[in-house]
């Protein structure tokens, strides 16, 4: 959703129609005993898209999680976006039938996403943009559709999210200036079309107002005019939310009509990508979420970061809280994922990574412990606390610039260390920092001030967010020297 990204940008972003009869696969069941029927994932951030590997790997990780649907919604995957008139080519196809099929073996269900709606007004993104009114762009989109079904996918999600609102010319004509009507006429036709095709065609939809709890016009035509069969996409009050309520999940009912599917933009990251942004990890654990709130949606569904393997920790969190809200500890949980972590090692020492990689909208705080220690030494009133606080910090930063040697023979799962590689290195700097500033305060000398600024230079000069109390720490001790 790239209106995110603009939004927290500011804070901080083959056409042949089979029938039914054709198709040998069987439908994923998601009944279970969890509080919610659906539970899984979506692949549904701006950046590179994950490899049919990667993918094939988080299959296998919501098998053993009790997670049951993945949605393939890749922003830059030219086909399902851009250039979604296109057919997939057959080499492409064959790697998308794969991919479904591997879904399939591990009980997982598979979602397509198709956007035909662009943003902009240039003349080449109205040129690319669905007209909601022509037969001839509803039988391409369908065309589309039947292809993918053709390998397997049953359940699709129409996306109109951060898309341009102002109509063709040829759709004012039929719907004036109601954008929300022409695209649940188009919902409710595709579904009427393809179920015709394929009784267990299943469609969802991402709305273009996919966010907020005040009613409007868009949710107004929604609820009375799409069909009840349709599921609906709410992230939630927000795009990313520190709280998600059941109160806030029974409200967005009304104004849709039906319990909505929570896309829960955590932990995603792709908007630390932006212009002027440092890359962050999410890797804390689910919080903010009410132990009821599953009771008030159909369905709940994570984005999570352009790092698969590194997402996998708040992945697991989100998966304990899926199973069993009510007894769901963050913490608590969260150290139990790290124990239980494929390819990781050594726990403890994976945690003293991690928990630098724990703020973010849910827990602006963090689990870092530099943050006391570092306030605890500044605030010792006594000589005595001054050395006991120093001595704490002093340890901490040789731990964390040793960690890039430390940390990566614990760690067996190769794609994950490459995956933090980047953080691990700047904390390690950092530790390394951190050292040089409290030289500087037992031995002021120009030489070790030199040595301080060449390393805050060195740390500053890196695209990636981690441990900037330690940065600040550094930049306080040199701008007092």
């Amino acid at each position: 959703m790239r209106g995110y990204r603009r939004l927290i940008a500011g804070v901080f972003a083959f056409g042949t129609a089979c029938v039914a009869s054709s198709f040998p696969h069987t439908p994923v069941a998601l009944a279970s005993s969890a509080p919610v029927a659906i539970r899984g994932i979506i692949e549904g951030f701006y950046g590179p898209p994950w490899t049919n590997q990667e993918r094939i790997g988080l299959f296998q990780f919501m098998q053993r999680e009790n997670l049951n649907t993945y949605v393939y919604a890749p922003k830059d995957d030219p086909y399902q976006r851009v250039d979604w008139r296109a057919p997939y080519p057959a080499a492409r196809l064959a790697q998308m039938k794969a991919l479904v099929s591997a879904a399939q073996r591990d009980r997982v269900q598979f979602v397509y996403s198709i956007s035909p709606g662009m943003t902009g007004t240039s003349a080449s993104a109205m040129q690319e943009s669905i007209t909601y009114s022509s037969p001839s762009d509803r039988k391409t989109l369908e065309a589309k559709i039947n292809q993918l079904r053709s390998v397997g996918v049953h359940t699709f999600m129409l996306s109109f999210d951060d898309i341009e609102t102002t109509l063709k010319p040829a759709d004012e004509k039929v719907y004036g200036a109601n954008y929300a009507k022409a695209q649940m006429a188009l919902a409710n036709q595709i579904l009427s079309d393809e179920r015709k095709l394929d009784p267990r065609f299943q469609l969802w939809l991402t709305p273009t107002s996919y966010y907020g709890l005040i009613d409007g016009p868009y949710w107004q035509t929604l609820r009375s005019t799409l069909s009840p069969t349709i599921q609906v996409i709410w992230t939630g009050k927000w795009v990313l939310n520190a709280t998600i309520t059941s109160e806030q999940a029974q409200t967005i009912t009304r104004l849709l009509g039906r319990k909505p599917i929570l896309w829960d933009n955590y932990p995603v990251n792709d908007y630390t990508y932006d212009p002027n942004m440092s890359h962050q990890l999410m890797m804390g654990p689910l919080q903010g979420r009410d132990p009821s709130l599953l009771n008030h949606v159909s369905g709940y569904i994570s984005n999570p970061m352009l790092q698969p393997e590194a997402s996998k920790l708040a992945l697991t969190t989100i998966a304990d809280y899926l199973r069993n809200p009510g007894s769901y500890e963050p913490k608590e949980d969260w150290l139990k994922s790290i124990a239980k972590m494929p390819g990781v090692t050594n726990a403890a020492l994976f945690e003293t990574f991690a928990e630098f990689n724990t703020t973010s909208v849910l827990n602006p705080t963090g689990y870092a412990p530099t943050t006391a220690m570092i306030s605890a030494f500044w605030g010792a009133a006594a000589k005595s606390q001054r050395a006991s606080a120093e001595n704490r910090l002093r340890a901490e930063f040789r731990t964390l610039a040793k960690l890039p040697a430390t940390l990566p023979p614990t760690i067996s799962d190769k794609e994950l260390l490459r995956e933090i590689q980047p953080w691990l290195t700047k904390l390690g700097e950092e530790g390394q920092g951190g050292l040089d500033a409290l030289n500087v305060i037992d031995q002021p000398t120009e030489s070790n001030k030199q040595v301080l600024v060449k390393q805050i230079r060195l740390v500053n000069a890196s695209p990636y967010e981690i441990g900037s109390d330690i940065v600040a720490f550094m930049q306080k001790v040199a701008n007092r020297s």
